[in-house]
């Protein structure tokens, strides 16, 4: 039977759908691709799908989606990290999906998702996910703008909103490395140099011990020439940006084998960005190399560069990063040797590779949804840090196949595992405007009006208008359960990230994730808590200017309150029933609030005034204060101003 035909009925099978729309939907850019893994597609032990290969038809997809919605012949600018959580086999069904998540003005991100299937078992397993970044051009090569996409579903809108800070994480990545990389780099030039043989470079040796051998960095180079065809080529006649990335995994692959000694396995990919096209007819050359080993993993490092016939000068297209595991014929990990280094820049990329896992571990930290420990908070991963803060939350809400263990007084009360930790989620209704809501629940110091385990709260730092770190003293669960074995009280560290609606999500969003901060060391006294994606999700259910909001509580715990909760489980739906109804009567007594919010601008105005009058002092008594103390004099006075504006303003709406 024909492929174009339906079964049974002999008849086409229905056109795919189009647009009856002048604007673009996500789901109107959706690309879907299937293969099935044969044999001559997998690696030396035809176990595992090449992972170029798999590149290629990601790379394909993303393309396909991004020119159903710009309508133009699109190139690859760049491809996000990528790291595989399942291996696919032969005789696996692989599915592709691609659909572009925003547009910007001349680029386009598109999230590409791959699943696996198993045509002896029903459902599919996620394997990967990575976005990607595509330009559109004009016949004559320009780049064009790229037409409006407006989502719909609530999760569409998340994505379109979360898309704009992944550009920024991708901005910044480059220099947060290379930060990290100096820091070695200084630390490096203070130990003692390197001192290796000629006569070494050329031939492993053995450690001292007899237990590995040392492999020096140059044996595993790797240069390979390729010649760029038609069947290479787009629509442009440059080199189609999938073909690239899987000829750059081809010799990362080689590289990592002369390390090993064995069969290397694909595990993840640093970002890839395309500087340039290359033209059909010109040569590329791809050099591959390790620039570190780990116990058992190692960085290939690979740089393409662009030759042409004319012109014999090289010019770099591209640079990324690989990272290898190594297996045996049983399908396990082997121990990899150590990497010796022969000059400074050996000694350059083996630093770099060090700071490069490290943010790579730290991602995957950041982004895993089962993860309960506290994630270090850095310089190097504080904007990716405050983005999984955001997305991590709406994505737990967004999941299906709760547990309802109450329902009472229009709050239910959910229960939902994620790996080793409890997701306990609240939700109700308010009867107030979401926007007041919002303002009232980021405001840690109204928090003790509603939550009785609230102790108080410090400022750690400020990061910026949308995100701060706070230390937090609580109040043990058992203290307000009578007879209770007592537990000691227990702080915490928390980011916390606040998100107001954009242009199409109506979210306000309240996040809080434990983090590490070196600054903050155990407090005597307490035991120090740890939870993963918690906060509120706060949400208008009418029109603009309603006053019914719908509240979903979430907070994901770990082993710190465990031990607790699974003992009197009903307990703790008491408790949190009782804080949300607090929460509830705190947000809807709308004069109240106003009496707090003026009690509290009072204290701040009091502490602000104290400020001024000090930094006065201290100018008062320099002859020519510094500009500096002057600036600072001012911008407390600029506070102190607008914090007054504010009392009146609430003042006048308690007389109203």
């Amino acid at each position: 039977m024909s492929s174009s035909t339906h079964a049974g009925t002999g008849t086409p099978p229905p056109a795919p759908p189009t647009p009856s729309h002048a604007v673009n939907t996500p789901d109107d850019t959706l690309v879907q691709m299937h293969k099935i893994l044969v044999p001559s597609q997998t690696n030396a032990f035809s176990i595992s799908l090449l992972g170029g290969e798999l590149l290629k038809w990601m790379d394909t997809c993303a393309c396909l989606a991004s020119e159903r919605h710009s309508k133009h012949p699109s190139v690859t600018a760049s491809m996000d990290d990528l790291q595989f959580r399942e291996r696919v086999r032969a005789g696996q069904l692989v599915r592709i999906s691609a659909k572009v998540t925003r547009a910007f003005n001349t680029s386009m991100e598109v999230a590409v998702k791959v699943f696996l299937e198993d045509p002896l078992n029903s459902g599919s397993v996620a394997m990967c996910e990575a976005y990607f970044t595509f330009v559109s051009l004009d016949s004559q090569g320009q780049k064009v703008a790229i037409p409006a996409l407006v989502p719909v579903s609530e999760q569409d809108k998340d994505q379109h909103s979360l898309a704009f800070e992944r550009r920024q994480i991708r901005l910044d990545r480059k220099t947060s490395i290379e930060k990290v990389a100096e820091i070695l780099q200084n630390q490096a030039a203070r130990r003692s140099s390197i001192d290796i043989a000629p006569e070494n470079l050329s031939s492993s040796r053995t450690l001292l011990d007899g237990s590995r051998t040392v492999v020096p960095a140059g044996l595993t180079m790797v240069e390979s020439w390729e010649l760029v065809l038609p069947q290479h080529a787009n629509h442009h006649n440059t080199a189609f940006g999938g073909q690239i990335m899987e000829w750059m995994e081809m010799n990362a692959t080689v590289s990592a084998s002369r390390l090993a000694k064995s069969y290397p396995l694909l595990a993840s990919i640093d970002d890839i960005h395309f500087l340039g096209p290359i033209k059909v007819g010109e040569r590329i050359i791809i050099r591959a190399q390790v620039n570190n080993s780990f116990t058992t993993s190692m960085e290939v490092g690979v740089r393409v560069d662009a030759v042409s016939i004319h012109d014999p000068q090289p010019r770099l297209v591209n640079t990324a990063y690989f990272t290898f595991v190594a297996i045996d014929g049983d399908g396990k990990r082997v121990k990899l040797p150590p990497l010796s280094v022969a000059n400074a820049d050996e000694r350059l990329r083996h630093d770099e590779a060090i700071a490069r896992r490290q943010v790579r571990l730290d991602r995957k930290k950041i982004r895993s949804e089962k993860a309960e420990l506290a994630v270090h908070c850095t310089e190097d991963n504080l904007k990716e840090l405050c983005l999984s803060n955001v997305s991590n939350l709406t994505i737990l809400k967004s999941t299906r196949d709760w547990d309802v263990l109450s329902e009472r007084d229009g709050i239910q009360f959910m229960t939902k595992d994620v790996g080793n930790t409890l997701v306990v989620r609240v939700e109700c209704f308010v009867s107030a405007s979401a926007g007041e809501v919002y303002q009232l629940l980021e405001d840690m110091s109204l928090r003790s009006e509603w939550d009785k385990l609230f102790v108080s709260y410090d400022t750690l730092r400020k990061i910026d208008s949308d995100n701060d770190i706070f230390h937090i003293k609580m109040r043990s669960p058992t203290s307000l359960v009578a007879g209770a074995a007592q537990q000691p009280p227990q702080d915490f560290v928390l980011l916390t990230s606040r998100r107001r609606p954009t242009d199409f999500s109506k979210h306000y969003v309240i996040a809080h994730r434990s983090v590490i901060q070196e600054n903050m060391p155990s407090v005597q006294g307490y035991s120090r808590g740890e939870v993963g994606s918690s906060g509120f999700i706060i949400t208008p259910t009418g029109s603009k200017g309603s006053d019914k909001t719908h509240i979903v509580y979430l907070n994901q715990f770990g082993s710190s309150v465990l031990s607790y909760m699974s003992g009197d489980m009903i307990g703790v739906s008491n408790m949190l029933h009782n804080s949300l109804v607090r929460l509830r009567e705190f947000v809807s007594n709308s004069n109240s609030v106003k009496h707090l919010q003026e009690t509290v601008l009072n204290r701040m105005i009091e502490q602000e005034q104290h400020n001024v009058d000090s930094l006065s002092e201290q100018c008062d008594r320099l002859f020519q204060p510094p500009a500096t103390l002057t600036a600072d004099l001012v911008a407390a006075q600029a506070r102190l101003v607008e914090l007054k504006k504010q009392r009146t303003a609430i003042m006048q709406i308690r007389r109203v």
